[in-house]
């Protein structure tokens, strides 16, 4: 196979340079075809091949815009390629002039049908010319197609994220009341044994509570910990359905355990094509951004990695490593895939860009962590890894200050003395659990249109807690009331979120300067969110 240059015409309206592929097995035949190119006002680069295996080779390294196909070659049947290479447009061209033969053709998926003894300039300007634009047309509606397709699977995932988040939130809540009733347990049982009567300390020593008091402690240990990893995977639902924390401001992140929760999140998919291999450095340095946008980042990487390996036993292997630089974190991904042709490289980042077949990849993976990276101030880009494969490196800025020491104690709600916390929430049974973490505080739990009744008789509180999204009177109604009715109240307003979230109420929080709790929020996140509302000044009428 041989490539030459195409004559500089008038500029295509499509982006850069036709990269056409002839495959025809006659000299002359390729010639015509190059000549005809040659003399037209298209921008092209001209390929040929002479047989289907050139053919294969040539587009696994390259892919061409087009591809011009004999229909009869030496080891095979032109129509063979257009099976193999669906995506791509093909024009067959034959000397057989036969309605068969033709329809045979376009039903394999060919663009169009030449006869070889009429072939001109003209004739294969225009063939090649409609299979681009037809070609332009179809991406355009696979594009649509598969944005439709992750609006909804966007919605999906934030509507079960608020769904997880909710039963999470009584659960964790329930377990927080355990576990203080276990260490008021364990007082009773210390000041009863400081009463040195034998018959108490046989009591004591004998009963099971005593026994089972560090087994509850363990079991009550590890469903926090089942519940924390719950809690981070429906986090990372949130970032995947593209929906942010409007109040979330950046933070100094640790980018390990960023690699680590992207690890665990796509562990089942990714370990079923490749073995993950992690080497993290040390001391690294933090970053400032979102925790969730930098876990999407690192499990596209780990995706598009395992998708590019092919499924041997044993597995291949990718390589996930951190390390400090001057000034900045590099994160580096490396698999034992096929590596990036020289086309690859230069529009990896491009949306919709794939070279997985149809159906395996939308093309928007390394896109969406390009365009994420570059938000956070750093930089992506792909290379050969040493040894075969692929390799893409990401550099982030360190934080610019490291926290250190020892942070200033503010004073807790019980040091602020007794609070009276408005709760409004839909769920029943989150109301109740979130009742009791926040004894002993005075604490009315209940609906909307029964707090919204309560204030308008004149019960005065602290803090007031509100579910954003709820059926009937959602989080924004309360607030809009509140500000016709009860003004002065607004400040003292703390809003709770599992997550699902519309364009109308992200829109709403946007203009608003309240605080919001991210669902499922321990205790001392809600007392300090009560003790933070209870001190903003109140607004006048």
């Amino acid at each position: 196979m041989r490539a030459t240059g195409g004559a500089m015409g008038e500029k295509s309206k499509y982006q850069g340079v036709w990269d056409i592929l002839v495959v025809d097995h006659n000299l002359v035949d390729r010639e015509v075809v190059r000549r005809s190119l040659a003399l037209s006002k298209m921008e092209t680069r001209f390929r040929e091949a002479s047989d289907l295996d050139q053919a294969r080779r040539a587009l696994h390294a390259d892919p061409a815009s087009c591809v011009l196909v004999d229909l009869s070659l030496p080891d095979g049947e032109g129509l063979e390629l257009i099976s193999e290479f669906p995506t791509l447009p093909f024009i067959v061209y034959s000397g057989r002039d036969d309605e068969p033969t033709t329809r045979r053709a376009r039903d394999a998926g060919a663009y169009d049908y030449l006869i070889k003894g009429g072939l001109a300039q003209d004739s294969i300007e225009r063939a090649i010319r409609y299979a681009m634009e037809r070609k332009a047309h179809q991406s355009v509606l696979h594009r649509l197609a598969n944005e439709d397709r992750l609006a909804s699977l966007g919605r999906l995932a934030a509507s079960a994220a608020h769904e997880i988040s909710t039963p999470i939130a009584y659960v964790s809540a329930n377990l927080s009341v355990l576990s203080d009733s276990n260490r008021q347990v364990e007082t009773l049982l210390r000041e009863l044994g400081e009463l040195k009567d034998p018959r108490v300390d046989a009591l004591i020593a004998s009963h099971p509570v005593t026994r089972r008091l560090g087994e509850t402690h363990r079991l009550i240990d590890d469903s926090n910990d089942g519940l924390a990893h719950i809690t981070s995977l429906v986090g990372q639902m949130r970032s995947f359905a593209r929906q942010p924390d409007a109040k979330e401001p950046p933070t100094t992140i640790d980018l390990n355990a960023v690699v680590n929760g992207a690890c665990r999140l796509t562990g089942h998919a990714v370990s079923v094509r490749a073995r993950v291999e992690r080497t993290l450095a040390p001391r690294l340095p933090r970053v400032v951004g979102r925790s969730g946008e930098l876990t999407q980042v690192v499990a596209n990487l780990l995706m598009n990695a395992a998708q590019a390996v092919e499924l041997t036993v044993p597995r291949k292997r990718i390589w996930v490593q951190t390390r400090v630089r001057e000034g900045a974190v590099e994160l580096v991904v490396d698999d034992e895939g096929p590596g990036f042709s020289e086309k690859a490289k230069l529009r990896a980042f491009d949306p919709f860009f794939t070279t997985k077949p149809s159906g395996e990849g939308t093309g928007l993976g390394l896109a969406i962590a390009g365009d994420i990276v570059e938000g956070h101030g750093g930089s992506i880009h792909v290379e050969d890894r040493p040894g075969g494969g692929a390799r893409i490196q990401v550099v982030l800025p360190a934080a610019a200050q490291r926290v250190s020491g020892v942070m200033r104690k503010l004073p807790t709600p019980e040091e602020d003395g007794h609070l009276k916390l408005l709760l409004i929430e839909d769920d029943e049974l989150l109301r109740e659990a979130l009742s009791r973490v926040l004894r002993p505080h005075e604490v009315l739990a209940t609906t909307a249109e029964e707090a919204l009744e309560a204030i308008d008789r004149g019960r005065e509180f602290d803090a007031i807690f509100c579910d954003l999204m709820m059926p009937h009177v959602d989080g924004q109604a309360v607030y809009r009331y509140l500000e016709e009715h009860h003004p002065h109240l607004l400040g003292r307003m703390v809003l709770m979120s599992g997550g699902a979230v519309d364009d109308r109420m992200r829109s709403f929080v946007r203009t608003i300067d309240n605080p919001m709790v991210r669902k499922p929020a321990n205790r001392a996140t809600l007392l300090e969110a009560a003790r933070r509302a209870s001190r903003r000044p109140q607004r006048l009428a």
